[in-house]
């Protein structure tokens, strides 16, 4: 961790399964922190366009640390955060919780089943504790929205 990045650890309650949320103040520095985890976990990012001008923010999903139970981690920064960040980023881990946690158990057809509600209520759980959490610790500007 670098002076640059906070790191909090979100878990729903009554599950075991936790991601990780790193907030870099820009996206510089969010850049670096991503390229140092994937340092950290002995991973080749040289297929990965992290270091565009485009990425506002990531998520890495991870077959878990078992002593942790984490199965992602997300990566934001202060500069490009807003709603639509936050909520594009929280999708990604809605979905790697389904693919991790729960081996992509889901069924998508014409009716609304209780798998699809699965995954909104734990995007809805991701968007909310993010959020939270960004707020208390001051991450959140006005600018926002």
């Amino acid at each position: 961790m670098n002076k640059n990045e906070d790191i909090y650890q979100i878990k729903k309650p009554g599950w075991n399964a936790t991601f990780i949320v790193h907030v870099s103040k820009t996206r510089k520095a969010m850049v670096k922190a991503t390229l140092d985890f994937y340092k950290q976990m002995k991973w080749d990012p040289k297929f990965d366009n992290i270091d565009n001008n485009e990425t506002f923010g990531r998520v890495i999903q991870i077959e878990g640390i078992p002593q942790k139970n984490e199965f992602a981690h997300m990566f934001l920064n202060e500069q490009d955060l807003d709603i639509g960040v936050l909520t594009h980023e929280c999708l990604h881990v809605a979905l790697a919780h389904e693919r991790l946690i729960f081996r992509f158990g889901m069924c998508y057809g014409d009716e609304i089943t209780d798998d699809e509600e699965r995954l909104c209520y734990y995007h809805t759980h991701a968007v909310r504790a993010v959020y939270d959490l960004l707020i208390a610790n001051n991450h959140w500007k006005l600018h926002n929205g």
